[in-house]
């Protein structure tokens, strides 16, 4: 049986600690700023009835001199706090990448487009209002309320 060494407890209790939360609206904006030529942005993240885990805030850009974004650095454990029904708020720990994969993301339960530019062929655009509107109504959803949604626009 390994045992856990009182200095590694000491660092978990010190990211805990600084621990940063932004607002989602914040987290999109620096993107924006980081990011040169980006053609959509596509967040892949947890329900809040369900298991929560981290969100991946994917950047579709063919430029290959983007920054990489990275919210762990240096021990420092980001969530983005997004605003959902009812004034109730959930927390999500993110990481950010970036790719130069088809824009043109299929929205389900667990991928949501919050942004995308009208020159993306075979996909509507879509503004960050817009995406982050949708993000919102989804979180205060159920898996079977969002799919039910979804058929309903086919």
């Amino acid at each position: 049986m390994q045992q856990n060494n009182l200095d590694s407890n000491e660092d978990d209790q010190t990211a805990q600690k600084r621990a940063l939360s932004e607002p989602i609206d914040a987290v999109i904006g620096e993107i924006e700023k980081s990011f040169d030529g980006i053609a959509a942005i596509t967040l892949r993240h947890p329900l809040p009835k369900e298991e929560m885990h981290s969100m991946q805030i994917v950047v579709h850009t063919d430029d290959q001199d983007t920054p990489r974004l990275d919210p762990m650095q240096h021990v420092t454990v980001t969530e983005a706090v997004i605003d959902v029904k009812d004034g109730d708020q959930v927390g999500i720990l993110y990481d950010i990448h970036s790719s130069s994969d088809n824009p043109a993301a299929t929205e389900t339960a667990n991928i949501t487009p919050v942004y995308r530019s009208d020159e993306i062929e075979y996909a509507e655009a879509i503004t960050v209002e817009d995406g982050l509107n949708r993000l919102r109504w989804k979180l205060g959803k159920t898996r079977n309320e969002i799919q039910s949604s979804q058929q309903k626009k086919e």
